[in-house]
């Protein structure tokens, strides 16, 4: 008799980040998350990701922009301590729609050090599992 295969879930990719790194900052230069995984805390987690990335490569801050319709990026920025900047007019080449450019200052500083761990606990309660560190993380924030 066969016996049933025993399968392993499949892995997708839900989201993706990428962060450009340049003197002494980082500049987030894309994020997204699928639909279906949206809400579930992957943009935050892939975010915290690329923070630790600036940190580890000695970046003093973090910038990004956004387009103005978009308030659940605004909202998750504005949770990890980005300031707004300035508007960028007519940056997305698409529609020509605004561009707010925040920044995410001091990332090197001590009690900066503290909040990342507290967001990264923060994360771990709420959904009851490790923060899932990148592959070439070291485990630090």
């Amino acid at each position: 008799a066969a016996r049933p295969v025993r399968r392993q879930p499949l892995r997708v990719a839900v989201g993706y980040g990428g962060l450009w790194l340049g003197l002494d900052e980082g500049h987030v230069g894309t994020l997204a998350v699928s639909p279906e995984a949206r809400g579930h805390g992957v943009a935050e987690a892939i975010m915290l990701a690329l923070i630790a990335c600036a940190r580890a490569n000695e970046c003093e801050l973090v910038l990004l922009e956004y387009r103005v319709s978009n308030a659940p990026a605004e909202a998750l920025y504005a949770k990890l301590g980005f300031q707004r900047n300035r508007i960028r007019r007519q940056y997305y080449p698409d529609n020509k729609e605004d561009a707010v450019e925040a920044i995410l200052p001091d990332v090197q500083a001590e009690q900066f050090a503290v909040r990342m761990v507290q967001w990264v606990t923060l994360w771990e309660q709420r959904r009851g599992q490790p923060f899932p560190w990148p592959e070439w993380s070291d485990d630090e924030a």
